[in-house]
């Protein structure tokens, strides 16, 4: 199966790893530097590229974007034509890692499938499962 990955740490890397070891096809992208994003594709035998190129590539799409982020990246996102799927692995931790920014009257999950209206999205992984 293809799966694009938005967000290269530690989970995003850390489900690399699984998911190749299993034989899936993934890509990487979502890294503030470009050229460790492609090194450490290339060392886990994923390709790398955009969000929207890992979207396309993609059967289902993982987001394991750090929090403050996930508006940001799914906004480029947002004209998507036909439904996937969205693997969402986000956790609204503020970033002292102090407590939730959401949570009381939304969810992630609830504000991820609000910002991409094209996904079927499936809430998974609990906070810290790379380790």
């Amino acid at each position: 199966m293809n799966i694009g990955i938005i967000g290269a740490g530690n989970l995003g890397t850390g489900l690399t790893k699984h998911l190749r070891k299993h034989g899936h096809s993934v890509m990487l992208s979502f890294s503030k530097n470009q050229e460790k994003l492609d090194a450490i594709a290339a060392s886990l035998g994923a390709a790398s590229g955009s969000p929207r190129q890992a979207l396309e590539f993609s059967e289902v799409v993982v987001l394991a974007s750090p929090w403050l982020a996930t508006a940001g990246v799914l906004d480029q996102l947002k004209d998507v034509a036909s439904p996937k799927i969205l693997w969402d692995c986000t956790n609204p931790l503020k970033p002292d890692l102090s407590g939730l920014s959401i949570g009381t009257t939304t969810s992630a999950a609830e504000e991820v499938a609000r910002l991409a209206p094209w996904a079927n999205v499936v809430k998974a992984i609990p906070p810290f499962a790379e380790v």
